[in-house]
């Protein structure tokens, strides 16, 4: 649909090069890829000194998904097919306004767990510090356990790696070994039989003096292929290690996780 006068006039403000030369840049981008609305207009005329892009992209920060008029629709002042980003990492929005995000052009959250609200185990071990607020994982004593329960949330990217870790006290420099036995199930999903096993012991800051709060991670991400949004993962986590001296005090467990968009399409599907 042809700009009316009005938006004419607002962009040719708008594009004025003392004002907002980047902005000048993306609309010599929209003009290259969509002569068909701009041809012969007073906008042409006036982006002709900003026709800087190389290929379909200007700066990296704008291209239009197709090389043809309908890619583009500027009833209201809005842009439909626009991507940000290069040929294969950018940030699109979809015809019906959905922002989502390709290759490396993901963002990260936290799955979080704040061990302050979990399950302790039978015997009510490991030991809560009701100073320090946090729980007390013994050295080499695997039967004292928290329980874990996890959803996969709507924005995650489906399929992707995620990356447990602990939040702990460091007080010496020395390594403690945390572990989960979990299993990660889908929803409408089989619940496998047997617990597999994470173990986090790559310490992320290095420790000179003092209380640190230290973040132990795995040396590798825990795969998540063939996994979905709203998939379970339920863990039991404890200390396994003679490498600490005494008790380890663990503030917080959670799950670094990618995603893709903001949120799912639908309700039990990306």
């Amino acid at each position: 649909m042809p700009l009316n006068q009005i938006e004419i006039n607002h962009l040719n403000k708008m594009n004025r090069s003392a004002q907002d030369p980047l902005l000048g840049n993306m609309l010599a981008s929209l003009e290259t890829s969509s002569s068909g609305i701009y041809s012969g207009s007073s906008v042409q005329s006036n982006l002709n000194s900003h026709s800087d892009s190389t290929g379909s992209f200007v700066h990296g920060l704008g291209t239009i998904s197709t090389q043809s008029a309908s890619a583009v629709n500027l009833t209201g002042g809005f842009i439909n097919g626009v991507k940000y980003g290069t040929a294969t990492s950018y940030s699109a929005f979809e015809s019906d306004g959905t922002l989502y995000f390709t290759g490396s052009a993901t963002i990260w959250d936290d799955l979080v767990m704040p061990l302050t609200q979990t399950k302790v185990g039978a015997n009510l071990k490991p030991d809560f510090d009701f100073d320090n607020i946090g729980y007390l994982f013994p050295q080499n004593d695997k039967t004292e356990i928290l329980y874990l329960v996890f959803q996969m949330p709507h924005g995650w990217k489906e399929g992707s790696g995620i990356e447990p870790h602990v939040h702990w006290r460091q007080n010496a420099n020395q390594n403690p070994v945390f572990k989960i036995d979990y299993k990660w199930f889908n929803i409408g999903g089989i619940i496998p039989n047997s617990f597999q096993t994470f173990v986090m012991n790559n310490p992320e800051f290095t420790y000179t003096s003092g209380s640190l709060q230290q973040l132990s991670t795995g040396s590798i991400l825990l795969d998540g292929t063939g996994k979905t949004i709203s998939s379970l993962l339920t863990a039991k986590l404890y200390r396994e290690d003679n490498d600490y001296t005494g008790d380890v005090l663990a503030y917080h467990f959670d799950v670094h996780v990618e995603k893709d968009t903001f949120g799912s399409r639908k309700e039990y599907e990306k």
